[in-house]
C-alpha cells in the first residue's frame, strides 16, 4: 500500500510555525517536520504527544534496583554468607553503590533500546535523505491519507505562510515510510 505525502519548504522558523498552526486548524495530519536545528516547542504546535520514554526509563531503573537488592541480599545472606569484621550478613550500606550502578545501567540501556525500537532506528534501515532540509530549510510534511486532506487547501496554506517550494511524494513500502519526491 503506497502512502502519499505533501511537503512544504520554508526559509524561516516563523513561517514554519505559522504553517504548522494553520494546518492544525484545518485538521490535517502532520507526518513529520525536518529542521536544520532543534526548534523549541514545535512538537506541541503540530500535535505530537509527549514521549513515554521517561516512564520506560523509570520502570527499567526500578527493575534494576530490585534485581540489585535481591541479588546482593541473596548472595551475602544465603548463598555465600561470610561474616566480615563483625558486620551483619545483610548490611544495606554496603549494597548502595551496586544498587545505584545497576539502577542507572538498566535505565540507560533499556531506555536506549526502547528509543531505537520506537523510532525504528536499526542497522540497515533505509532512511530518506532530504538534503535541503538538513542545510538551511524547514520542511513540513503532511500525510495525504487523511480523508480531510485537500491538496488545493494545503497548497494555499503553505503559500500563504511563505513556502518557497512544494512537493508531492509517495512511499514505496507501507512499513517504512521513504519519501520519494516527484519533480
Amino acid at each position: 500500500m503506497n502512502e502519499r505525502y505533501y511537503l512544504g519548504y520554508f526559509t524561516s522558523e516563523a513561517n514554519l510555525r505559522r504553517a504548522a498552526d494553520a494546518v492544525r486548524e484545518h485538521d490535517f495530519q502532520v507526518h513529520d517536520i525536518y529542521t536544520p536545528y532543534p526548534v523549541h516547542g514545535i512538537e506541541a504546535a503540530i500535535g505530537f504527544k509527549r514521549s513515554r520514554l521517561a516512564v520506560v526509563g523509570f520502570g527499567a531503573g526500578t527493575v534494576g534496583l530490585i534485581l540489585a537488592v535481591f541479588f546482593q541480599y541473596w548472595t551475602t545472606g544465603f548463598d555465600w554468607p561470610l561474616i566480615v569484621g563483625g558486620k551483619p550478613l545483610n548490611s544495606w550500606s554496603a549494597f548502595v553503590p551496586v544498587i545505584f550502578e545497576l539502577t542507572v545501567l538498566f535505565a540507560g540501556v533499556i531506555g536506549l533500546i526502547a528509543l531505537f525500537v520506537r523510532s525504528r532506528l536499526w542497522p540497515g534501515r533505509n532512511q530518506p535523505i532530504i538534503p535541503e532540509g538538513t542545510d538551511h530549510l524547514f520542511i513540513l510534511v503532511l500525510k495525504e491519507g487523511n480523508a480531510r486532506f485537500i491538496q488545493n487547501t494545503a497548497e494555499k496554506i503553505f503559500l500563504e505562510c511563505g513556502a518557497i517550494k512544494l512537493e508531492e511524494g509517495i512511499t514505496v513500502e507501507s512499513s517504512e515510510p521513504i519519501v520519494i519526491a516527484n519533480s
